[in-house]
């Protein structure tokens, strides 16, 4: 059932961190236009089927990703620095304390030809692997030529495994073995002074984001150097707030931007336009909170019920 409302969802008092009066007073919905007409509906159920945060008690509980690895039909957890398989339960992969302690969330990625698992650790600068889920968790050293700093993010394209430095520079792969790397040719994204702040993929490209641009390459099959190419055509001057605020739901990255004059907004990367989804007093939260009072944002989310319900944590 939806029923039509009038939507109003301005913030109307928030003091620094807290929001004290929000305008709708309204939870657990979900907002659609329908041809200019906002209706209202029951936001999509959540079933739990594992919580990657409860090992211990606070405050050691420190979930940092929940992945499902499709070739091997197994769900893969990441709490601190122990990956499991399938539970937390005695369910660790190799054994305990096999990556570096962390906070913040990694990035799963699922290879096809060697149907090996990547797990990157932006917080710490690492990378990892699993061959399968009861095989040890070892680090990817690429022979002395993985990155000393890492951006959040990561993709694979095309068989390769790329990661981006805090400077920008895009490394990669050998094709179809992320554990290894023979090449000194990298790829800079450079069209501005930023740094690196996030690496997703979009469209069958990469989409690298720094602190002030949005820019976009292409795998252009080079047999010497960097594979890829980097697109003329294209590019934002947004920059993304922080490596964690941003959520990729298929071909669709939801971000928090930043603009020329540092304003933040919300918004969605769709068919390589970013298109701003948030209201203008949201806007001034997001900005005061981040850029004066120095809080962080996470995005997450899922996708049910033939949308996107997109989730923003704000913290110290």
């Amino acid at each position: 059932m939806k029923i039509p409302v009038i939507v109003d969802l301005d913030i109307h008092k928030f003091s620094g961190s807290g929001i004290t009066d929000y305008a709708s007073g309204l939870t657990n919905c979900a907002f659609h236009n329908n041809n200019g007409k906002w209706e209202l509906t029951q936001r999509a159920s959540i079933d739990i089927s594992e919580d990657a945060s409860a090992l211990g008690t606070p405050p050691e509980e420190r979930g940092r990703g929940i992945y499902y690895w499709e070739t091997e039909g197994n769900l893969i957890i990441v709490n601190d620095d122990t990956v499991y398989e399938a539970t937390q339960d005695g369910g660790e992969i190799g054994a305990a304390n096999q990556i570096s302690q962390g906070t913040e969330r990694v990035t799963m990625l699922e290879t096809i030809g060697t149907r090996r698992l990547v797990i990157l650790d932006a917080e710490n600068d690492e990378g990892w692997w699993v061959d399968t889920p009861t095989s040890a968790v070892t680090a990817i050293a690429w022979g002395g030529l993985w990155p000393s700093t890492i951006c959040h993010g990561g993709a694979i394209l095309d068989g390769y495994l790329f990661v981006m430095d805090e400077d920008g520079v895009i490394y990669y792969s050998d094709v179809d073995d992320p554990t290894a790397s023979t090449s000194t040719s990298f790829l800079e994204a450079e069209r501005e002074n930023d740094k690196g702040v996030y690496l997703g993929k979009h469209n069958e490209h990469l989409v690298a984001f720094g602190t002030r641009t949005i820019e976009f390459f292409y795998d252009a099959g080079y047999t010497t150097g960097s594979p890829l190419q980097r697109r003329q055509d294209i590019m934002h001057n947004l920059g993304l707030a922080d490596g964690l605020a941003g959520w990729e739901s298929g071909d669709v990255i939801y971000f928090v931007g930043s603009n020329t004059t540092g304003q933040l907004a919300v918004y969605k990367l769709e068919n390589f336009n970013p298109i701003p989804i948030s209201n203008d007093t949201l806007n001034s939260y997001l900005t005061q909170g981040l850029t004066q009072e120095g809080l962080r944002i996470v995005l997450s989310g899922w996708s049910a019920m033939g949308q996107d319900t997109l989730i923003m944590t704000i913290y110290t």
